[in-house]
């Protein structure tokens, strides 16, 4: 009696990819398929590509001639126990020695000479979060932060209708001078504020102007 030979070329297993069947031989609708009715059920279409197998692609808009790259990182912290105590230390962070263009320490100021730090650390009633921003200019290095900044925070308030309350502090320590910005909770009506999830900086940082000949006089984000 021969043997068969488990390496026998026509014993190979050969796996065949196809749709589910249920027990009784009905065909089960795919992944897609259940996805595709599950979001039409709730109002969403498909929209079909109109060049497929193509990698997909984001609209950027070509950089003008004067454009001004910046590197921006936000993020909001919760104004818990522990979160006031982080933006104490947080404030204590940005001020610290050795940060400011001449190496000194680093100072806190805000929308004009009538800021004081003492009364930007002050609680505020009902403030439920804060806002920081990281702005780093390309050419930072040759900017007035403090006017850029002003400049900045101006047109932030125009986009979002408020009044803020906020206070920053230019670093110069890295290779990459740039500023951060702790905008308060609630604004200087007493109003809550809250990130608009269609809010975008590029337009306040596109008003941000450079104060030397030649500098770039709009920037992108």
């Amino acid at each position: 009696m021969s043997r068969t030979s488990p390496f026998d070329p026509g014993l190979t297993f050969r796996p065949k990819m196809g749709g589910r069947t249920a027990p009784f031989g009905e065909r089960l609708p795919s992944f897609r398929s259940q996805m595709a009715r599950a979001l039409n059920k709730y109002g969403v279409r498909r929209v079909r590509a109109n060049r497929p197998n193509q990698p997909g692609r984001v609209a950027v808009r070509e950089p003008r001639a004067l454009s001004r790259r910046c590197v921006v990182k936000a993020r909001y912290v919760p104004m818990t126990t522990r979160g006031l105590k982080a933006a104490k230390l947080h404030l204590a962070y940005l001020e610290r020695d050795g940060v400011e263009r001449d190496g000194s320490r680093g100072l806190l100021y805000g929308a004009d000479e009538t800021f004081t730090r003492e009364v930007f650390r002050e609680p505020l009633a009902r403030e439920q979060r804060q806002f920081r921003f990281i702005v780093s200019p390309e050419d930072g290095d040759r900017l007035e932060l403090k006017e850029f900044t002003r400049e900045f925070m101006q047109q932030v308030e125009k986009d979002t209708g408020r009044s803020l309350i906020w206070a920053a502090v230019n670093h110069h320590n890295t290779d990459n001078p740039h500023v951060h910005i702790v905008i308060r909770g609630v604004d200087r009506d007493g109003e809550d504020v809250h990130r608009r999830a269609v809010y975008r900086p590029g337009n306040a940082l596109a008003s941000a102007r450079s104060d030397y000949p030649g500098a770039g006089a709009s920037a992108g984000n």
